[in-house]
């Protein structure tokens, strides 16, 4: 009885030394989370910085990153978010059936159909938003890189 008493002991220090450790590094990169989005909101003043820390803690692995995968980890966001809105277009297109809405097809871009159309909104608007804050995010995190020259 008294063994297993001591091993459960062990095994709950174990568990909060294990928690502690987490904490305190997420401390740390969580810092780096938000240092290096309100660099990034600081040199592009349409970058929101909200938006920017939420996307990057929106990855466990942000907790543990350093700048070059911060990077990474806003690329594939990116990438994900521009598959998705592939996948809503394709949507919308297969539903179209008047030529006006055909034709929006081969405007210059999406938006600026939707904003000829002044009794419309965009169906896309937030994720053109997101897509763009991310790429934003990508790309200042890629200037804040050093140069391998």
């Amino acid at each position: 009885m008294r063994s297993s008493m001591m091993k459960i002991s062990f095994s709950i220090l174990i568990i909060v030394l294990y928690y502690q450790t987490i904490a305190s590094e997420g401390a740390t990169d969580n810092t780096l989370v938000t240092e290096t989005c309100n660099k990034a909101a600081q040199s592009n003043p349409t970058l929101n910085y909200d938006f920017c820390v939420k996307s990057l803690h929106a990855s466990p692995k942000s907790a543990i990153a350093d700048l070059r995968w911060l990077g990474i980890i806003i690329t594939s966001l990116a990438k994900a978010k521009a598959a998705y809105g592939q996948i809503k277009i394709d949507a919308l297109l297969a539903k179209q059936q008047n030529p006006y809405d055909i034709a929006r097809r081969f405007a210059v871009t999406c938006e600026d159909s939707w904003k000829e159309d002044a009794g419309h909104a965009s169906l896309l608007s937030s994720e053109n938003f997101n897509l763009e804050q991310l790429c934003r995010i990508g790309l200042a995190i890629t200037n804040f890189l050093p140069s391998t020259s």
